[in-house]
């Protein structure tokens, strides 16, 4: 989250948290647990990237992620958010983290609430 607050000049930004009800500790065990997890990639229109240039880089053979598995795309200038299945989510930030996007490679952290 540090890394998100820095990209955006330093000033935390607001988040929104959820508390489990009092004693309710393991979430997966009510089944709340999310389906799609967030990849941020600190680059964005401003460094040319585009949708698809994201998503050929993920679903390179190396990586093997399916597009099914990679949901909505959104470039801003100097970020970009992808959305994929949590199932899959760790072997996205690798992929990304070793493959370059237009010719060059871009940190890239998983974003956990």
């Amino acid at each position: 989250m540090e890394a998100i607050d820095a990209a955006f000049g330093g000033e935390p930004i607001p988040r929104r948290t959820w508390k489990p009800a009092e004693g309710d500790d393991d979430l997966k065990e009510h089944g709340w647990e999310a389906e799609w997890s967030t990849v941020l990639v600190m680059g964005g229109r401003k460094d040319k990237i585009r949708p698809g240039d994201v998503l050929g880089a993920i679903s390179n053979v190396d990586v093997g992620i399916q597009g099914a598995q990679v949901g909505k795309i959104e470039v801003t200038d100097k970020l970009t958010w992808v959305a994929v299945r949590s199932d899959v989510a760790a072997k996205a930030v690798e992929g990304l983290g070793k493959n370059k996007i237009k010719k060059r490679k871009f940190r890239v952290h998983l974003i956990d609430e």
